[in-house]
């Protein structure tokens, strides 16, 4: 079913199932959370967090949506991270076809990085119509999409 796990912390384990679960943690050092079938989403339910989705790329999948809440937290996203973690339209974007995720929060700070070997930077496409949202993609690369809410901050790094 739809499943909410709460107060998810150091060394613990989360598994969601079937169905669109949430599943909010309130610290970054968690061993493994995995939200399974469905669209999950991981809410970073603390204050001044920082998550970090390349280097949690082994204890983090099958998450498609994220919310930042209302504690000024931040996330660090690569175009890997969004192949990784990303579902084929997930939501209305500007780029049908591409790799989706969400990006949502009452506040908090998005920073889109550029690792090695990606040609390329993060372009703003502008508030997709009809939503809150504004698109993000890679130049030269349309298969990839993140979609965030106007109340978060984008930093290029």
């Amino acid at each position: 079913g739809n499943d909410t796990i709460s107060n998810i912390s150091t060394k613990d384990i989360a598994m969601g199932g079937a169905g669109d679960d949430i599943i909010k943690i309130v610290s970054t050092d968690f061993t493994n959370v995995v939200g399974g079938a469905g669209i999950d989403t991981l809410v970073l339910d603390g204050n001044n967090m920082m998550l970090d989705l390349n280097a949690k790329k082994t204890t983090l999948n099958t998450i498609e949506k994220f919310d930042l809440g209302d504690g000024s937290n931040t996330m660090n996203v690569t175009f890997g991270d969004v192949l990784r973690m990303g579902t084929a339209d997930l939501m209305l974007g500007n780029v049908a076809g591409s790799k989706q995720l969400v990006i949502d929060g009452a506040n908090g700070t998005l920073n889109l990085t550029n690792p090695g070997g990606i040609t390329g930077n993060w372009t703003d496409n502008g508030t997709v119509a009809g939503t809150n949202y504004h698109s993000y993609t890679m130049s030269g690369n349309s298969s990839v999409e993140i979609l965030v809410e106007n109340r978060v901050t984008v930093d290029f790094i």
